[in-house]
């Protein structure tokens, strides 16, 4: 009996230590350690010799604001942001929020139901070359990391699309795994597509 407390004490232990971990990785890629990595520029404006431009786009959906009273978050109001790091250098993205009640377009439809629709979108001139990539939802605890090659005079789009949370609504056993826009974001896929001139 003493065995099966003391396992689930250190469980529960390396849970809260592994959230504390995470919430500890998003605030330090929050702020910037160097500064002029990049720059924010109009799309499509003319690039100097050694550069390249990179937008970054984003869409993703989150809970109104005040849906957990007891949780005080920026989530379904203008302040809700993601924070961009490129090689040290930190960033905020901001997005409109948008109310959205959308219908499920498929079976497991993680963003179905009433919530905000969040656009982000940016153009940074960087110089030409491999940088490292961190996005991170402060307020969600989220945070990934990738490496993109960027060539001079070309110009990309680095695709974020969320990664939402296990939903706790399993009606049937078919819907286990099925995840939900209520349940936050849990990270995101990074695909970097580079534009034809």
């Amino acid at each position: 009996m003493n065995s099966i407390v003391i396992t689930m004490v250190l469980l529960a232990s390396a849970l809260v230590c592994g959230c504390a971990a995470d919430r500890e990785a998003v605030r330090a890629g929050s702020v910037s350690r160097v500064s002029d990595i990049f720059r924010e520029v109009t799309e499509g404006a003319p690039l100097p010799p050694g550069y390249a431009e990179l937008r970054v786009v984003s869409s993703l959906k989150t809970h109104r604001q005040g849906l957990f009273p007891l949780h005080q978050d920026t989530h379904g109001t203008p302040d809700y942001a993601l924070i961009l790091t490129i090689d040290g250098e930190a960033g905020r993205l901001k997005g409109a929020p948008v109310r959205e009640d959308c219908e499920p377009r498929r079976l497991r439809d993680p963003e179905a139901g009433d919530g905000i629709r969040y656009l982000f979108r940016t153009a940074i001139r960087l110089k030409e070359g491999s940088h490292t990539v961190t996005v991170a939802s402060p307020d969600d605890d989220a945070t990934v990391t990738g490496d993109v090659a960027l060539a001079e005079g070309e110009r990309y789009t680095l695709v974020l699309s969320p990664v939402y949370g296990m939903s706790a609504n399993r009606l049937r056993p078919a819907f286990y795994g099925s995840t939900g826009f209520l349940q936050g974001v849990r990270g995101f896929r990074m695909v970097l597509q580079e534009e034809a001139l």
